[in-house]
C-alpha cells in the first residue's frame, strides 16, 4: 500500500502546483486505479467506487477524473480495449 500512497501524494502536489483541487472523488478514484493493479474501464471503477465508498459516482465523473490525471500523466489509456492504467 506504500507505492500507492506515494502516488496520492504525488497526485496531490501535482494538482495543488497547478492550481488544481484536489478533490475527494479524484484522490479515491485515482486510489482505485492504482490498487486494481491491472488495466479497468471507466464502468469498473464506477463499480468499484460504489463498492468500496458507499456512494455512487457516475461513469461520466470517472472519465473526467481520467482525462484530468492523464493530462498530469498519471494515467495512461489503452484505446484498444478503453481501459486505464496508472503510470
Amino acid at each position: 500500500m506504500g507505492a500507492v500512497h506515494e502516488m496520492l501524494e504525488v497526485a496531490e502536489q501535482e494538482c495543488k502546483s497547478h492550481g488544481v483541487a484536489v478533490t475527494t472523488k479524484r484522490v479515491n478514484v485515482f486510489s482505485l486505479l492504482r490498487s486494481a493493479n491491472k488495466a479497468v474501464s471507466a464502468y469498473e471503477l464506477a463499480d468499484s467506487y460504489q463498492r468500496t465508498f458507499g456512494k455512487p459516482v457516475s461513469v461520466i465523473t470517472v472519465y473526467r477524473v481520467m482525462d484530468f490525471l492523464q493530462r498530469k500523466n498519471l494515467v495512461h489509456k489503452l484505446e484498444t480495449t478503453n481501459k486505464f492504467v496508472a503510470c
